[in-house]
């Protein structure tokens, strides 16, 4: 077993029976971890999936790497608040070159999942952000026409079909000019149930981010959404088209999307 040495005997069956992690107590002082067969741990690393991530209060100084959260290797450590991502924030999706679309409904891209567990909730905390690094082409206009606007799509919820979450965001444009703007979408967690999208609406295409008045969403975010403490989540980036163009004419060409760890814990 990785870790694991000699079972101590004085592990007691109900502290087996739990199945996660525990830290053993000697004298109200912590000694070492064991783990959920109560071996003891040479270690204060483990992995896992996220499902089964011990409590973060009952375990400061932990480090525990979900096997089945983001890309690369995070790993995450128990402040004795909460669960922290080593070095700040957790890649959570890395794509390129995505064959383009025409679609006129929603069309997921790129996808990740955001796991939960019984003991912790989400992967995403409260007060934490989600960010999403984009390049995309609008290219082959029809002629004369600037009606059928790109449009760039987030949704969120423990379906696996993109259309049947809901949406943290389907922003578009004013004219569907021809450009590759690079993108920033950027989301808070206010709870279980509420995003805040953090930013504006753009107002064309060759200047996302530019100046508008059109704020998609309130400062106390949408609470609409499924509780994602209770199940995991399937993250989709889309594009669509308010009308389908008649040639293929939107590419992503690039996304990375992240989590920064930086709530306050409780």
């Amino acid at each position: 077993m990785m870790f694991g040495v000699s079972v101590p005997s004085d592990v007691d069956e109900e502290t087996k029976a739990l199945g996660i992690p525990r830290v053993h107590m000697t004298g109200g002082f912590s000694d070492y971890f064991i783990d959920k067969d109560g071996n003891k741990l040479a270690s204060k690393f483990i992995s896992g999936p996220f499902y089964d991530i011990p409590s973060a209060k009952d375990h400061p100084g932990l480090i525990y790497r979900p096997t089945d959260a983001g890309i690369g290797g995070n790993a995450l450590f128990a402040d004795g608040t909460r669960w922290r991502a080593v070095g700040g924030a957790i890649n959570l999706l890395l794509k390129y070159n995505v064959a383009p679309t025409r679609s006129a409904t929603p069309v997921s891209v790129a996808k990740f999942v955001l796991p939960y567990s019984p003991i912790e909730g989400s992967l995403w905390q409260d007060g934490d952000l989600m960010e999403f690094t984009s390049v995309i082409e609008r290219t082959s206009t029809d002629a004369g026409d600037n009606t059928k606007t790109i449009y760039r799509d987030v949704h969120i919820g423990s379906n696996a079909t993109m259309a049947n979450n809901n949406a943290i965001a389907s922003t578009t444009t004013s004219a569907a000019n021809d450009g590759i703007p690079e993108l920033m979408l950027r989301f808070r967690r206010i709870d279980a149930t509420t995003i805040q999208h953090l930013g504006i609406r753009v107002n064309a295409f060759d200047n996302w981010g530019g100046p508008s008045t059109n704020n998609p969403h309130s400062a106390f975010g949408i609470t609409d959404f499924e509780n994602m403490d209770r199940d995991n989540m399937n993250v989709d980036f889309g594009l669509h088209f308010s009308a389908a163009p008649t040639v293929d004419a939107a590419r992503l060409y690039f996304v990375l999307a992240r989590l920064v760890t930086c709530g306050p814990g409780a």
